[in-house]
């Protein structure tokens, strides 16, 4: 924007301990059931993409069961 470059720095990876990504998931199926309340069903389902991943990441971790 106004001349400035950006530059690609790669994938960058995060570490997010278990229970903070549980509660994080918590919060994103309270946002994914506002969404389909407000009929943005498009949004909703990419963010249920999300909570399905973190599901399968926190169950093969054995946080959740």
């Amino acid at each position: 924007m106004f001349g400035r470059k950006e530059k690609y720095l790669g994938d960058k990876k995060v570490m997010v301990k278990m229970s903070d990504l549980s509660t994080m998931t918590a919060n994103l199926w309270d946002a994914y059931w506002k969404m389909k309340d407000n009929g943005w069903d498009t949004s909703a389902e990419q963010l249920y993409d999300i909570i399905e991943n973190n599901r399968i990441t926190l169950e093969k971790k054995g946080f959740w069961s």
